[in-house]
């Protein structure tokens, strides 16, 4: 066998491990030793501290949503942060006043991590819960997610994020994909902890938040490798949902994709974030994050050395076979993009193009990491 066939299945194992190995791993080892989560249904004081930037369209919607939690209303702190906010965002949250709404806001706009440890300083309760102003909670979701701190050993609960479908095709992509999400965070947690969280809803012991440095672009990936650090567990709950509209198109979400995925870099290269994690929570947070920010890289080369290969082993039939498999990927994700922009519902190719497309983007991702053009202050897209 050549090196460039070993290259080519090494790269597209890679890949498969990703996104198949890892998660069918998960699952054996999570039903042979499941290390389940003690819940009560007692109710902590929490702090809900809601980041919001130029969002005068949705946070008053935000504001009555978080009003109806099933929740007792003497033991919730209700905190807006709007700073850097240019719109009337602060003067619709003002209006909330009466219904003992906190609102903080300064002219200087330093981005979401200053935001949320502005929010942070002046919060009360025993769990701190982090929300953005477009997420829309469950009556019983905030109840849900602080009842897994009955569990001591329990830092940190991730709630689950459910797009809200639009009649842009994106969105089914979009759902897919937090639904495949869900499923691997739900068996992370089984075994020990999840190492995928949510910033739309993410909770923390107070005891236990640590400020967050300002340029730290992904503020919800270093609470949850802090919490870890700790030797304590970081939990999804698939029962405490919140949801948003999705993007308005494949492109919108992929420039997202590519913000979150810069961030992911700078973790990553950060190793005193997640040196000291224990073996098995390391494990878990390379085969799910690490290896992702890398896989366009893996597809690239995959597709380079096995057309390689072919030229070379003219005689293999089943490296041309490979590579013609490679090849229809690709077309279905170029069909996917000219499905978008014919406004034609082509289910698959969607999808190929979201996931695809998703991966390609890690090259602009390394680029503007290298580089440093990636900032904290992340400019808001339609949705």
């Amino acid at each position: 066998m050549s090196e460039l066939t070993i290259a080519t299945l090494g790269c597209l194992g890679i890949i498969a491990y990703h996104y198949i190995g890892y998660p069918l791993l998960l699952a054996t080892a999570a039903a042979l030793r499941p290390n389940p989560v003690r819940r009560d249904t007692e109710y902590p004081s929490v702090s809900l501290i809601i980041s919001a930037y130029n969002e005068d369209v949705v946070i008053e919607e935000k504001l009555r949503n978080t009003l109806k939690l099933q929740y007792p209303r003497e033991l919730l702190q209700i905190i807006v942060v709007t700073d850097g906010s240019t719109d009337t965002t602060p003067e619709l949250v003002e209006r909330y006043h009466g219904h003992e709404v906190v609102l903080l806001h300064k002219a200087e706009r330093r981005g979401k991590s200053a935001a949320i440890n502005r929010g942070a300083e002046l919060a009360s309760g025993d769990i701190l819960v982090l929300s953005d102003a477009n997420a829309l909670y469950e009556p019983d979701a905030l109840a849900r997610l602080v009842s897994n701190f009955a569990d001591q050993h329990v830092a940190a609960v991730s709630g689950c994020k459910k797009v809200r479908r639009t009649e842009a095709m994106v969105t089914e992509s979009e759902g897919f994909y937090w639904r495949y999400e869900s499923l691997i965070k739900k068996l992370e947690s089984r075994l020990d902890s999840t190492v995928a969280v949510v910033g739309e809803m993410f909770a923390i012991r107070r005891k236990l938040f640590r400020p967050i440095p300002d340029d730290i672009i992904n503020d919800d990936s270093y609470l949850m490798l802090s919490a870890l650090n700790n030797g304590m567990r970081v939990i999804y709950e698939d029962r405490a949902v919140c949801s948003e509209l999705g993007a308005q198109s494949v492109n919108s979400e992929l420039v997202r994709r590519e913000r979150i995925m810069a961030g992911r870099l700078q973790i990553i290269f950060r190793r005193q974030l997640w040196l000291r994690l224990r073996p098995l929570v390391a494990f878990q947070f390379f085969s799910h994050k690490v290896l992702r920010p890398f896989l366009g890289v893996f597809m690239g080369a995959a597709l380079f050395a096995n057309f390689a290969a072919v030229v070379v082993e003219s005689n293999v039939t089943w490296l041309l076979i490979l590579l013609l498999a490679q090849c229809c990927c690709y077309l279905l994700a170029i069909l996917g993009w000219i499905a978008e922009r014919t406004a034609s519902r082509w289910r698959l190719p969607a999808l190929a193009y979201y996931v695809i497309g998703s991966n390609l983007r890690s090259f602009n991702a390394l680029r503007k990491y290298a580089s440093g053009q990636q900032t904290v202050l992340w400019e808001k897209l339609p949705r």
